[in-house]
């Protein structure tokens, strides 16, 4: 009985175990199976338009780090080429143009002296003001080429000026002035030995000396102008000015009587506006106004009076134009229309005012123009040619009808550069400067005299070369031909 307890107690142990063995090994095979599901974010906000607020800003902490020295010391010898540190000029050096001015001395024989000096006083974006000086002079013996007799040869030039330039937005604004001081001596040779020793009224004897040839003539400049120009934002382009100039002579034709004085009022406009790309419509105007004073009677000889011929009258030149620049090719189409006041028989004419460049091959241009001007003769225009012409009287503006030039300039191979041209000019009441064949009374002063009212025609040609090696040197050749041919006027 006990032995059936004992199997049955065992079997029922032994199904137990196998079940819970089971169990087990079905509870593993599930974990194994198991699988992990998870959404996917969608960062996207719903109706974000509807939030109105940021996120909180935080401050940094900031925290004050210690510092520890080091507690040994030793001696430091450094070498002889460490040199002081200069302050640093980062973020705060001012760039500015260093050329502050100018200055040039120069001599040579008779004293021969040449000096100019600049000076920019202001120099920024919006205000330039300078001054400049200048000086010219010689004094020395030369010998005639008449004689083996020298005479003393002196000139003193000199000439001061300033100017101040400012810039608005859409204007430039320009003044100025300048102060002219000349001394000279008529030092050519004339005397009864040159041809015609016999003046009406007047018997010179061989080797008598009819000229001053000692006295110092004296000439003086005073200039001032004003003007305003156009800057690129404006909308109507232009440029004036206004300037006033008067010139004057100490002496007459010798030392006892007074020089003459001109004024002068000048004003130059232009004016111009653009119609379509690159293109403008303009038109400027010249207008010049001479006013003389003179003592009415200058010599009186025997046979006759001599005196001063000058008279007031006014110069305007009229020139419309129409401008085109392109991309490689510009071109001004335009005519001058010229009149002038006064006692003379032709106070009218007209000539073109035409201006071209092509751009060829990339270094290459064909360029061409064809202008005329009106030339003034005053007295300060003829000083500037020479101080020693004879200054009588008015001569009349020479009318310089057309002057043309057309050539090609090239410089397509490497440091070479040619340029072929050739042109021609016709002007009416031209004039040229003769050397004094008589003098009309004693210890006058030796002066040009002046040959005008001459129609005189130009053609002239002409090729300029130019080469450069590196930095080496440059050479530079031009030749010009010339010819004239001119014929007396009708006042002849």
């Amino acid at each position: 009985m006990k032995k059936n307890n004992y199997i049955k107690a065992f079997t029922i142990a032994t199904l137990l175990f196998v079940s819970l063995s089971m169990q087990a090994q079905e509870d593993t095979t599930n974990l194994n199976r198991e699988m992990t599901l998870e959404r996917e974010y969608d960062p996207s906000v719903q109706d974000a338009n509807k939030v109105n607020t940021l996120p909180e800003i935080k401050d940094p902490e900031i925290r004050k780090m210690p510092i520890d020295y080091a507690g040994i010391t030793f001696p430091a010898f450094p070498g002889k080429e460490a040199g002081a540190l200069h302050s640093g000029n980062i973020l705060t050096n001012m760039e500015y143009n260093k050329r502050k001015g100018y200055l040039n001395l120069a001599g040579g024989m008779n004293m021969n002296l040449n000096g100019d000096l600049g000076y920019h006083i202001l120099n920024t974006v919006k205000d330039q003001l300078n001054i400049s000086l200048s000086h010219r002079s010689a004094n020395g013996n030369v010998k005639y080429i008449q004689t083996d007799e020298k005479q003393k040869m002196m000139f003193n030039d000199n000439l001061g000026g300033i100017n101040y330039r400012r810039r608005f937005n859409k204007a430039i604004m320009r003044l100025g002035a300048k102060y002219g001081y000349s001394t000279f001596n008529y030092y050519g040779y004339a005397d009864a030995l040159l041809p015609f020793p016999t003046i009406t009224g007047y018997a010179l004897t061989p080797g008598q000396a009819v000229t001053d040839r000692e006295t110092n003539q004296v000439n003086q400049l005073i200039h001032v102008y004003a003007g305003v120009t156009s800057t690129e934002e404006s909308a109507i382009g232009y440029d004036t000015e206004i300037n006033y100039t008067n010139f004057s002579y100490k002496y007459g034709l010798e030392k006892s009587y007074d020089g003459p004085k001109e004024n002068r009022i000048a004003a130059n406009i232009n004016v111009y506006f653009p119609v379509l790309t690159d293109q403008w419509l303009g038109a400027q105007a010249k207008i010049n106004y001479f006013n003389y004073s003179t003592p009415s009677v200058y010599y009186s000889l025997p046979s006759y009076d001599i005196t001063y011929d000058f008279q007031n009258y006014a110069e305007v030149t009229l020139s419309p134009y129409y401008k085109i620049a392109g991309g490689n090719w510009n071109i001004l189409l335009g005519a001058n229309v010229m009149l002038y006041t006064g006692e003379w028989e032709k106070n009218f004419m007209a000539s073109p005012n035409i201006a071209f460049d092509v751009e060829m091959g990339g270094r290459t241009v064909l360029y061409g123009e064809a202008k005329g001007e009106l030339k003034s003769n005053s007295l300060y225009e003829l000083a500037r040619e020479s101080r020693y012409v004879n200054y009588q009287g008015s001569i009349e503006p020479s009318r310089n009808i057309l002057n043309a030039t057309a050539g090609i300039k090239s410089g397509a191979l490497p440091g070479f550069w040619f340029d072929v041209f050739g042109g021609y000019k016709y002007t009416t009441g031209d004039y040229f400067l003769l050397p004094p064949t008589f003098i009309f009374v004693e210890n006058a002063f030796n002066q040009l005299g002046i040959m005008n009212e001459i129609d005189t025609e130009l053609i002239f040609g002409g090729i300029e070369l130019k080469y450069s090696y590196r930095k080496y040197f440059d050479l530079h050749l031009k030749g010009v031909y010339n010819k004239w041919n001119s014929e007396l006027g009708n006042g002849w």
